[in-house]
């Protein structure tokens, strides 16, 4: 497993990077040397390049790095059914005086349930992004994403990022159309750059 960490601001470093995790060891190495790191930085930013890691890994490294700020996966194992991972959540969460997570890049999403998930561990989200929305059109993705937010509360969430190929002007006035037949927004705009959509409101 690699920490890396730029090597000139060790006292004062943000971002932190994981790759190479041996299957199996999240739970062991990785913890260690994680919980040394932090002893003498604070750590802002992470990223974590495993091809995909489990709920429960992502929660006990979560855990050990209170000032995050963001985080960026690639993608994300739902092994277990949303009954679960909730309680998980609310045991991740009730340890904690307040989450500091405001960003979170998911780059690519199988199941919507893997959404779900990351908006419920952090409620203060203010900035989702999904690289890839696979099978998904782009109406349910956001149709969908907004009931969750209106039905849980997640009232900090106001800005919405993900990738769409074939998104251009006619796709961007569908979308903008949908959301005002379905009154999911009102004072919102909608945009595209470089095949992602982005949604913004207040």
């Amino acid at each position: 497993m690699n920490l890396v960490i730029p090597s000139d601001h060790l006292s004062q470093s943000t971002q932190m990077t994981i790759m190479n995790v041996p299957p199996n060891e999240v739970e062991k190495r990785t913890l260690i040397d994680i919980s040394y790191a932090v002893t003498f930085w604070q750590c802002y930013h992470l990223e974590i390049l495993e091809e995909q890691i489990f709920i429960d890994e992502l929660i006990q490294i979560l855990n050990l790095l209170p000032e995050l700020k963001s985080f960026k996966i690639n993608s994300l194992s739902l092994d277990e059914p949303s009954e679960l991972w909730e309680e998980e959540v609310d045991n991740y969460l009730s340890s904690k005086e307040t989450t500091k997570i405001t960003k979170v890049y998911l780059c690519e999403m199988f199941d919507l349930e893997e959404v779900y998930f990351l908006m419920a561990l952090c409620p203060f989200m203010e900035y989702l992004k999904v690289g890839c929305i696979n099978n998904m059109d782009a109406k349910s993705f956001i149709r969908k994403i907004i009931k969750r937010i209106n039905d849980y509360g997640y009232d900090y969430l106001r800005s919405l990022c993900f990738h769409v190929p074939a998104a251009d002007d006619e796709m961007v006035k569908k979308l903008d159309k949908m959301i005002r037949s379905y009154k999911l927004l009102v004072d919102y705009s909608i945009r595209y750059e470089d095949g992602d959509i982005y949604l913004e409101w207040k």
